[in-house]
């Protein structure tokens, strides 16, 4: 896409950086449809597996990250009855606005080697990825920086669990997150990685279509005339990643290799690790078996 608004000088107004200013706080303005987004990935995944909170065995949740995709994906587990959910941030807990009831806290650190590691309640430090192997449900919400990307779980992390997991990966950002991280389809929904059964299907809102476009239609309506009329302001401005086929977010250049001028010839690819041709990986996509 970033190829042809260069080639065509068109400019592209990026979705994700869309956000109300109000000179202190920052919402975004679709913030409803990232709710969904995790709302929907949630109920979807557990639809397909046959899973839920009230019934069946007692299930635990981890969920990555607190903004409105996690908060959308809360409102899923809630609402299928789970009870032993925990919320995992990078911001001290006391800074966390908006808590839920019945929902713990705790805060992720991040140690020298840029991992992240839990602080348990004898102080002692944990590895993060030990934490989440014993967790049933584990949801990631979180916005990744392509620069700077975190990693929660690795290929080498995949042998410590030891019982079935379920990844519902909203944010389903390539090689982000989970280093065997990729996004999936509606038709073939799952990947597996030895216990571990991974959803990273993108765009589902799609799934609750009819208040999807509600959300989304509230949300740009009061755009419309200022993109029309190629009047600028601050929301649409902020959100500009090429304009007239200038790159103006560096973060397109460094992540895509591109040369720092117009025409940012691509030089070299991406050399992220593709899981598909590890052979010690069981990727599937269709619906796992029952177990």
């Amino acid at each position: 896409m970033a190829q042809v608004a260069i080639d065509r000088q068109m400019t592209l107004v990026c979705w994700e950086h869309m956000y109300w200013w109000d000179g202190v706080e920052r919402t975004h303005v679709f913030e409803r449809n990232n709710e969904m987004a995790g709302y929907c990935g949630v109920q979807h995944a557990l639809e397909l597996m046959g899973q839920d909170g009230a019934f069946g065995p007692q299930k635990s949740a981890a969920v990555i990250g607190y903004g409105s995709v996690s908060r959308g994906a809360l409102a899923a587990l809630n609402g299928h009855g789970f009870r032993d959910i925990t919320v995992y941030t990078r911001r001290p807990v006391d800074h966390i606005s908006h808590r839920m009831l019945g929902i713990q806290y705790r805060r992720l650190l991040r140690n020298k080697a840029g991992s992240y590691d839990i602080q348990d309640e004898s102080g002692c430090l944990i590895p993060f990825s030990a934490v989440l192997s014993k967790r049933d449900v584990i949801v990631n919400g979180t916005l990744q920086n392509p620069r700077h990307p975190d990693l929660f779980l690795s290929l080498d992390d995949i042998d410590r669990f030891h019982r079935p997991c379920l990844i519902v990966d909203v944010s389903c950002s390539k090689s982000m997150g989970f280093s065997f991280a990729s996004p999936t389809s509606f038709e073939a929904p799952f990947m597996e990685f030895g216990n571990i059964t991974y959803y990273a299907v993108d765009h589902t809102p799609s799934l609750l279509w009819d208040a999807a476009s509600y959300e989304i239609s509230q949300a740009l309506v009061s755009f419309l005339p200022d993109l029309i009329a190629k009047n600028e302001n601050q929301t649409i401005a902020q959100a500009k990643d090429i304009r007239e086929g200038e790159i103006l977010n560096p973060a397109i250049i460094d992540f895509q290799h591109r040369e720092s001028s117009y025409p940012y010839i691509v030089q070299r690819i991406s050399d992220q690790r593709d899981t598909s041709t590890n052979p010690d990986i069981n990727r599937k996509g269709s619906l796992p078996r029952p177990h």
